[in-house]
């Protein structure tokens, strides 16, 4: 259940990069 939570935070970490870098 934790690595859930790890890879869920990875992600929004990612879309989060994506928006700054276009």
């Amino acid at each position: 259940m934790k690595w859930l939570i790890v890879f869920i935070s990875l992600l929004l970490v990612m879309q989060q990069v994506a928006a700054e870098f276009p």
